[in-house]
């Protein structure tokens, strides 16, 4: 068996065909243990590499990243639970997410929420929003003079943002049929928090906390990104007796070993 390289060494595109990403470690030990032996075979098998990507957006924005540095796989896939809007998706079931959007960063709480679309900001510069998609030269003048004192290349890159919403933005997964999934930065105490939600998104089925984060990083370096998630509660339920994480993951597990099996 190979060694690994080591963590400034990064390895080929064409030796790891998946990347799979997990938030947090209780998740990966119920997801690992589910797949038992023949399923963590299957993952050598097809030159899977599964990591931790931290929970929340912050965190997994930026481990998202290091692991593609490291790996350059050919796609990734975001897997864990998350909770579930209403009955449409049912709690202990696992469903790959066609679109995902964020909620939380932008103007003002509560009702009072103006999301990144609203506000005019993009996450990402959208193609055809009167700037240049590779990169842009700033000059930088004196005050009181009209003589360039520095010249800085900006790069904005050459990436691509699926719709604009008037709440946010919206990014397209790469394969999917269950609809929206939104990426928050704190999950909904309450049914109240809930309706906020949804007033802003009503497509949307479900949240997490880490899809977007995700979605930007691969959409940053166009690496295909696909997100399963398996629905452990409703979202505003904060009884976590009421959670099912264990059937949540081992539905994931389930779902995870057919595409794999599929591709």
């Amino acid at each position: 068996m190979p060694r690994p390289a080591p963590p400034d060494q990064p390895h080929d595109r064409s030796t790891v065909s998946r990347l799979i990403l997990i938030p947090t470690q209780r998740e990966a030990t119920l997801l690992v243990s589910a797949m038992e032996t023949a399923g963590q075979r299957l993952l050598t098998h097809k030159s899977c590499r599964v990591a931790l990507c931290g929970f929340g957006p912050i965190t997994s924005s930026a481990m998202t990243m290091n692991w593609l540095q490291r790996f350059r796989p050919q796609s990734v896939t975001l897997v864990g639970t998350a909770g579930a809007y209403d009955d449409r998706l049912e709690i202990g079931s696992a469903y790959w997410f066609a679109t995902v959007a964020q909620y939380g960063i932008g103007v003002g709480q509560g009702i009072r929420y103006q999301g990144a679309g609203a506000c005019q900001f993009h996450a990402l510069q959208p193609p055809g929003a009167g700037g240049p998609t590779v990169s842009q030269n700033l000059f930088i003048q004196r005050p009181g003079s009209d003589q360039d004192i520095a010249q800085v290349e900006i790069g904005v890159g050459d990436l691509r943002l699926v719709e604009s919403q008037a709440v946010g933005d919206v990014i397209a997964l790469a394969g999917g049929d269950s609809g929206l999934l939104l990426t928050v930065c704190a999950a909904a105490a309450n049914m109240e928090e809930v309706g906020q939600r949804l007033a802003c998104f009503p497509q949307s089925r479900a949240e997490e906390m880490e899809g977007y984060a995700v979605a930007t990083a691969c959409l940053a370096t166009g690496t295909p990104l696909r997100i399963l998630r398996g629905i452990s509660n409703l979202a505003g339920d904060r009884q976590h007796h009421r959670w099912q994480m264990e059937s949540a993951l081992r539905s994931v597990a389930e779902r995870l070993l057919e595409d794999l099996q599929a591709d």
